[in-house]
């Protein structure tokens, strides 16, 4: 509760192809938007109906950048430069990636250092869907796999868990993260 608390997150709205009705498909496709000085997130529900992993994928991807935007600019430009460092080559490995977005139904392979291949968009968008993946896929052999496997990935799982602890006032931390990869973690947890 102190984690999302912090944010100031005050709204929420589902919205069904929200990128098309509002911007006429004139940017790319997005499972959310955060607008974290009006304390507002836009989550896409698709047209096909709410797909709750998904959603719930989002709404982590979502909340990080409300974390990122609560933060000073001096302090945010400090956390920036310190995130890029983390990539052996530096700022160089962010790009527009626009093969994630014409090619969402093909299987693209994770690069090396992402949780995602759209982590190599930004520095926001890398730290996002490390925060959404340490939120959502914590319990999954696969997650185990992917920090034992690659050293980058994992030295951005701790930095992400530097975050949670510290915006969650100490709650959210290693003994948190276990409870969470065994699945102990539900919705009555922090009674």
């Amino acid at each position: 509760p102190e984690y999302t608390h912090s944010l100031e997150l005050r709204r929420i709205r589902l919205v069904r192809n929200f990128i098309e009705s509002s911007f006429g498909g004139k940017i790319p496709e997005v499972g959310g938007i955060a607008i974290p000085k009006h304390g507002l997130m836009y989550l896409d529900i698709g047209i096909g109906g709410v797909n709750m992993v998904g959603l719930i994928q989002n709404l982590h991807h979502e909340l990080s950048h409300f974390s990122d935007d609560e933060i000073s600019v001096i302090r945010g430009r400090k956390r920036r430069r310190e995130w890029i460092r983390l990539n052996p080559e530096g700022s160089r490995v962010y790009k527009i990636v626009p093969e994630y977005f014409s090619n969402r139904d093909i299987d693209v392979e994770r690069p090396r250092g992402f949780a995602s291949l759209y982590g190599t968009f930004s520095p926001e968008e890398d730290r996002a869907e490390v925060a959404k993946l340490v939120m959502t896929m914590a319990r999954t052999p696969i997650f185990s796999s992917m920090i034992q496997k690659d050293e980058i990935l994992n030295a951005k799982v701790k930095t992400v868990l530097v975050g949670f602890r510290e915006r969650s006032k100490g709650r959210i931390n290693e003994e948190y993260l276990e409870d969470l990869m065994s699945g102990k973690v539900n919705e009555n947890y922090w009674e």
